[in-house]
C-alpha cells in the first residue's frame, strides 16, 4: 500500500470516527479550533462575573450557560453542509441533550479564571462591563439568544462520551451559515436536560440540575472544544436585493417606525442567511434586525432604540447576505417615523405608601392583621416568610400594597386585569 493510499485510509477513518458522512465528490472537511470562549451565569452576583480565563466551560439549564467562537473565514465562498461541535467532559455527568445557537451581539471574552467583575469585559449582565448593557438600558444576556434579538437556535443529544472523554453534537448548517454570513457572533451552547430523575427500585432520586462541564480553550489545545465542517459547492453569486420596501407608524411611540420588505431569492446554493440595515448611515444593531424569511415571503423590523427625532422622514437601507458570506446589493428608501405624543394619563399619582413608615399591625381580636402580595410565602408553622423580605417586618406593616399606619389596601390594574392579595393574621 502506497503513502497515498494510506493517507487516504486514516482520512477516511477519522471522518468515521467523527461521525461524519462519507465526502461526496468536492466536498471539503475542516477542523476549526474554538478562538475565544467564555460561560455566563445569571444566579445572584455570579450575573455581573466574567469568566473567559476559566479553564472550564459550564451547562447548567438556564442558571449557566457558555459561548464559543471561531474563525469562520476558511468557510467563506462555500455551502455548509454538517457541522459537528466536539467537546471534552470535565466532570460527570456527562452532556446529554444540548442547544446550539446563534448570538446577536459582539462580545469580549475576558480572562477572569473564576466569578469575578471585569471592567471592560462580557458577564450576564454585561456586553461591556460595568455599563454597557447588551441591548437596551437593563436588558442582559436573554436579549441576544435563543431567539430574541435576531437569533436562531437548533438542539441535539450529545453523542456518549468515548473512552478519552470526548462528546460531540450535531450543529445545524444554518447556525455555522449564520456565522459565516456575519449575522453571528459565536454560538451559544445551552444544556437542554437540566434537572434528572433516576429510578432507584420504588424510589426515586432527583438530581437538581447538575453542573455540566468540558474543558475550554483555557485549558490546553489538546482537550479545547473544536468544530468540524463538511462543505458542499463553492457559491459566489451574492442574494438579490430585498424588495418591496414598505413602513407604518401606526400607534407607535414618537420617533419609530415599523420598516417590512420581502426576503430576496439568493442566486447561488447557499440560501440568504440575514440582513444589515443602515439608518442615517449609522449600522442598526443586530438585536433589532429580524431573521430572513422563505424567498418571496416578507419580514419586519420595528425601528426603535436609536433616538431618531419624532415625525423625521430617514434614510432606510438594508442588504441581504448568504451563507457564504456573499453580500448582496442595497435597496434604499425614506421612512417615515410617528410623530405621535401620548396623551398625559388622567388623574393624579397616589402618594407612595412607603413614605409613611413602619407603624403597629392592626389587632383583629388578639391577632395582628397585615396584608402581603399574591406571590409572598409564609411558612404556616414558624410565620416566615420565604424569603425573608429586605426591609424584615417593616414589610408587614407598609409595602407596595398596604399601609397599617392608613389601614388601606392599594391596588393598581389596567381595566379588566385581575389583581389579588393576601391578608396574613398572626396569632390566636
Amino acid at each position: 500500500m502506497n503513502a497515498f493510499r494510506i493517507k487516504a485510509l486514516v482520512i477516511s477513518m477519522s471522518a468515521v470516527m467523527a461521525g461524519l458522512p462519507p465526502a461526496s465528490a468536492g466536498a471539503k472537511s475542516l477542523r476549526l479550533p474554538v478562538t475565544r470562549d467564555t460561560w455566563f451565569s445569571n444566579v445572584g452576583a455570579e450575573a455581573d462575573a466574567n469568566l473567559g480565563g476559566s479553564s472550564k466551560l459550564k451547562l447548567k439549564s438556564n442558571q449557566e450557560m457558555s459561548l464559543i467562537d471561531i474563525d469562520p473565514a476558511p468557510l467563506r465562498g462555500r455551502v455548509v453542509e454538517k457541522a459537528t461541535l466536539h467537546l471534552k467532559l470535565a466532570a460527570e455527568p456527562r452532556l446529554l441533550r444540548v442547544t446550539v445557537g446563534t448570538f446577536g451581539a459582539e462580545w469580549v471574552e475576558g480572562t477572569s479564571p473564576s466569578y469575578a467583575p471585569q471592567p471592560g469585559s462580557s458577564s450576564h449582565l454585561w456586553k461591556r462591563g460595568p455599563d454597557v448593557p447588551w441591548t437596551i438600558p437593563g436588558s442582559d444576556l436573554c436579549g441576544v439568544i435563543l431567539g430574541q434579538g435576531g437569533t436562531t437556535w437548533k438542539n441535539a443529544d450529545a453523542t456518549p462520551p468515548d473512552a478519552d472523554g470526548w462528546q460531540t453534537v450535531a450543529v445545524g448548517p444554518s447556525i455555522v451559515a449564520a456565522r459565516v454570513a456575519g449575522v453571528s457572533h459565536g454560538f451559544l451552547l445551552f444544556d437542554d436536560t437540566g434537572s434528572e430523575w433516576a429510578r432507584k427500585g420504588e424510589r426515586f432520586e432527583v438530581h437538581h440540575m447538575p453542573n455540566r462541564f468540558v474543558d475550554s480553550r483555557d485549558s490546553n489545545r489538546a482537550r479545547a472544544p473544536y468544530l468540524t465542517v463538511d462543505l458542499g459547492p463553492e457559491d459566489h453569486a451574492p442574494p438579490a436585493a430585498p424588495g418591496d420596501l414598505s413602513s407604518e407608524t401606526g400607534t407607535l411611540p414618537a420617533g419609530e417606525a415599523l420598516a417590512s420588505w420581502s426576503t430576496p431569492r439568493d442566486v447561488g446554493p447557499a440560501g440568504t442567511a440575514g440582513f444589515f440595515v443602515r439608518v442615517e448611515g449609522r449600522e442598526v444593531p443586530r438585536y433589532l434586525i429580524p431573521t430572513p424569511a422563505a424567498a418571496g415571503a416578507r419580514v419586519t423590523m420595528h425601528l426603535r432604540d436609536l433616538n431618531l427625532a419624532a415625525g423625521a422622514e430617514v434614510a432606510f437601507a438594508v442588504r441581504a447576505v448568504d451563507g457564504a458570506g456573499n453580500l448582496g446589493p442595497e435597496m434604499t428608501a425614506r421612512v417615515r417615523l410617528s410623530d405621535r405624543t401620548a396623551r398625559p394619563l388622567p388623574g393624579s399619582v397616589p402618594r407612595r405608601f412607603d413614605l409613611d413608615g413602619p407603624a403597629p399591625l392592626p389587632k383583629l381580636g388578639a391577632a395582628e392583621v397585615a396584608v402581603i402580595d399574591e406571590l409572598d410565602k409564609v411558612q404556616p408553622v414558624t410565620g416566615e416568610m420565604v424569603p425573608a423580605p429586605p426591609d424584615g417586618a417593616g414589610y408587614l406593616s407598609v409595602n407596595h400594597l398596604w399601609s397599617a399606619r392608613a389601614k388601606q389596601v392599594r391596588l393598581h390594574a389596567a381595566r379588566n386585569e385581575f389583581v389579588a392579595f393576601q391578608v396574613l393574621v398572626r396569632g390566636p
